[in-house]
């Protein structure tokens, strides 16, 4: 007879831990004011706001102002008046700012950069890349092959 009791002592405590595992778990009940009713929902207004004026006059500003070049972008523009042995890219950065065509946003290494995206596109575009690699350092624009 001792031996149930004791078996039926431990159930309890084992539902007991679980009853505080899922108590835990529960999210904790929020109360709510029975009478207070939901707002209903805002329409949208037919004129717009101020917010969306600005987007408007933001976007139509831009519509007129082509967008700016990437930096490998603009290096294709300037390495079209490079001669057969091609320029280092230091001198195409500088280039590149007396045209205006792009600047480095307060970045301490542009030629790194430059120099980076060039290896990187003549790595996966091989023949079809934009640039030819003439020398160390050096790069040119690559001709199509006829």
């Amino acid at each position: 007879m001792k031996a149930t009791s004791t078996a039926t002592k431990s159930k309890p405590a084992q539902t007991k831990s679980k009853t505080k595992a899922r108590a835990k778990s529960k999210p904790s009940p929020v109360s709510h004011d029975a009478g207070a009713s939901r707002a209903p929902a805002k329409k949208a207004s037919p004129t717009p706001t101020t917010t969306q004026k600005l987007t408007q006059a933001n976007t139509a500003r831009r519509a007129n102002k082509p967008a700016p070049l990437s930096c490998l972008q603009a290096a294709a523009v300037v390495l079209a008046d490079a001669p057969s042995e091609g320029w280092s890219v230091k001198e195409t950065i500088e280039r590149m700012a007396v045209k205006k065509l792009w600047t480095s946003a307060n970045g301490k290494t542009p030629e790194a950069t430059l120099y980076g995206g060039m290896v990187r596109e003549i790595a996966r575009k091989r023949d079809a890349s934009r640039f030819k690699k003439v020398g160390r350092g050096r790069f040119t624009l690559n001709t199509p092959k006829d």
